[in-house]
């Protein structure tokens, strides 16, 4: 026999205060009425005891709204804290807290027992959280070696060597040299007129160490005594889209992007393509060697080895098919930079008082005119061979006058 009350009018669930909803016996309808001959109190009173169970929603309570909206906050700080720091079991438990505050807020429900689930999984997803997230971040750029220790060493680890990166300022680099046009052509014309020819000289023995230490900063060119050595600053200045080694202070070269100018090609240089990668000196020091740079001190010399006018990055086969070669024997396969290359070298030999062959002349002067160059009218300066060396005669032999004239005797003529 069912206990249920028997259908009628009975105080609603919802407004018990307010309005009647009728009871069919066995659930409750959608009708609702307003209190009529008795008094709200009263009809509540008489009727409250036999009312049927609750079948709908409890009625919402405003303790049980803030705790909702306090759960959904709480969710959504933690999301976006667990995003920031990449900390998934944060996420974990801000999903849960808010899908726990927007139910109860759809189904409007106050009543704990029927959130247990809920509650039971807050309690390990927040503890989860907690456990998990470090004290002190790690940055998400640095590598699994710069966070990795011996677990058996009890002294302070080593720094290994940092990763690559882009947030390294370089340095500023040497200038560049301009590109030749009709007007500098011209101009490295008349330069050239100054410089002198010679025949070429027996081959003396060319010593590279003469030229001091190889890539040297302690010199008084362009880019010296900024801290760097030679070849990675003319590596910052040829190369585009430079990588840096971190801690170098803009100095270390880690990859780029060559565009060889003698080739006229762009190239990818990152590890050991960036080995590839020479500096060639325009003004080969071997010739330099013979055609006069035998005579500068060794501070010139160091200079010279490491001006940034005389260097250019290039590809290392390139360089060797250059060698030691000078214009009359070798220019750059790509032609439209023959004139640039050939008027550095005009602007070296000038600098450092060297001369040239005479077909060395020959060839860089009509390359310039091809160029668009106009020729100076007054004649290149030649200058003559070097004086044979003369016999010494020795102080102390003695003098021996020439010996006299003869004599013209002729007879005196009869009288």
């Amino acid at each position: 026999m069912s206990n249920s009350p028997p259908a009628g009018w009975y105080p609603d669930p919802e407004r018990p205060t307010e309005r009647q909803r009728y009871w069919d016996g066995q659930r409750w309808t959608s009708a609702h009425a307003p209190y009529a001959g008795v008094g709200k109190t009263g009809a509540t009173r008489s009727t409250q005891a036999s009312s049927p169970p609750l079948q709908g929603r409890s009625p919402r309570t405003r303790l049980g709204g803030l705790v909702a909206v306090g759960t959904i906050t709480l969710g959504l700080l933690f999301i976006l804290g667990g995003l920031s720091e990449r900390l998934w079991a944060l996420i974990l438990f801000g999903l849960l807290a808010a899908v726990t505050g927007i139910l109860y807020i759809r189904e409007d429900r106050t009543r704990p027992a029927r959130y247990k689930w809920a509650a039971w999984s807050l309690i390990p997803a927040f503890v989860l959280a907690i456990v998990t997230t470090p004290a002190t971040g790690p940055d998400p750029e640095t590598s699994a070696d710069q966070t990795r220790a011996p677990a058996t060493s009890t002294s302070p680890p080593i720094s290994p060597s940092p990763a690559p990166t882009t947030s390294e300022t370089p340095l500023a680099a040497p200038a560049l040299f301009p590109e030749v046009d009709s007007q500098a052509a011209t101009q490295s014309l008349t330069t050239l007129a100054s410089i002198p020819t010679r025949t070429e000289l027996p081959e003396t023995e060319y010593d590279p160490s003469r030229f001091g230490e190889p890539w040297s900063d302690d010199v008084t060119v362009d880019g010296g005594h900024n801290g760097c050595d030679t070849r990675n600053d003319i590596l910052r200045r040829d190369l585009s889209a430079v990588t840096m080694q971190p801690g170098s202070r803009g100095c270390a070269v880690l990859s780029g992007t060559l565009n060889d100018p003698y080739t006229g090609t762009s190239v990818a240089a990152i590890g050991d393509t960036l080995d590839d990668v020479v500096i060639d000196h325009v003004v080969p020091l071997p010739d330099a060697w013979q055609k006069g740079a035998q005579a500068l001190d060794a501070a010139t010399l160091q200079n010279l080895a490491n001006d940034p006018r005389n260097l250019q990055a290039t590809a290392s086969s390139i360089s060797v098919q250059k060698a030691d070669r000078d214009s009359a024997g070798w220019l750059p396969p790509n032609g439209q930079y023959r004139c640039t290359y050939v008027a550095r070298q005009i602007e070296v030999k000038a600098a450092y008082h060297l001369w040239m062959s005479p077909p060395e002349h020959q060839a860089i002067e009509q390359l310039l005119i091809g160029c668009g160059g106009v020729a100076p009218t007054t004649p290149a300066v030649s200058e003559p061979p070097a004086p044979q060396p003369q016999p010494t005669v020795e102080q102390n032999a003695p003098v021996i006058p020439p010996p006299p004239l003869p004599l013209n005797l002729r007879p005196h003529p009869s009288r």
